[in-house]
């Protein structure tokens, strides 16, 4: 798969989305997992078919909470794009709620880190970042919960995000409870203080860590969320 730079922040919203639904179905919701599927002429797909945006829409239904999917394909596959709307408004409703709840945060955490990953693997300007890189595991880790999830260095020397491991983290990253994670999803993470203080516990590959930790930052910057 190749993205072009003119679609990086299309495809980094797709992909949080679509991790944000495995994680919501992790939380024991009901719902469809928004797999994302580039299409031609701009296009993107969710769910299997039916839910489809262009680009722009998709950009704007995070800025703004709506936008219109294409409609053809939505009558054509209605029980499905239905089932994937739902999906996609039960995400919103629990990321912008006012209370912190666990699954807020850990929707939120991984729909991050599925952005930090399109930009890992597809933008330019970090196309050096991992080329030394073999068999990396990063854990991300909640102390107080059960909840963990894992970003993998695979063999295609993409970075994918997966639920469990088949090999040892060789990096781990645990926040300090919630709020600390929720704070650092928010782009108020300081990357000096917060380990300092204990916030935020970082293990094993620091180097790893701190190249994801910069791009994260600057995936806040560019890529609109409805958080």
């Amino acid at each position: 798969l190749k993205i072009s730079s003119t679609r990086l922040i299309s495809y980094a919203i797709s992909i949080s989305i679509e991790e944000a639904s495995t994680e919501l179905i992790r939380c024991g919701k009901q719902g469809n997992v928004l797999s994302a599927k580039f299409l031609p002429k701009g296009l993107i797909s969710f769910g299997g078919g039916g839910l489809i945006f262009n680009d722009q829409n998709l950009i704007t239904m995070v800025s703004k909470g709506f936008a219109i999917p294409k409609i053809s394909p939505f009558l054509l596959n209605l029980k499905n794009a239905i089932a994937s709307l739902k999906t996609l408004l039960q995400i919103k409703k629990i990321l912008t709620g006012h209370e912190l709840s666990e699954e807020k945060v850990r929707i939120a955490l991984r729909s991050a880190i599925g952005a930090t990953s399109v930009f890992a693997n597809f933008d330019s300007d970090y196309s050096d970042f991992f080329t030394e890189m073999r068999d990396e595991v990063i854990e991300f880790k909640i102390e107080g919960t059960e909840f963990s999830f894992y970003l993998c260095f695979s063999d295609s020397k993409k970075w994918e995000l997966r639920n469990t491991s088949c090999k040892n983290s060789t990096a781990l990253l645990v926040f300090s409870d919630l709020f600390s994670a929720y704070e650092t999803v928010s782009g108020k993470f300081d990357h000096l203080a917060d380990p300092a203080l204990g916030r935020v516990k970082l293990r094993g590959n620091i180097p790893l860590l701190e190249k994801i930790g910069y791009i994260s930052r600057r995936v806040h910057k560019v890529v609109p969320s409805i958080i």
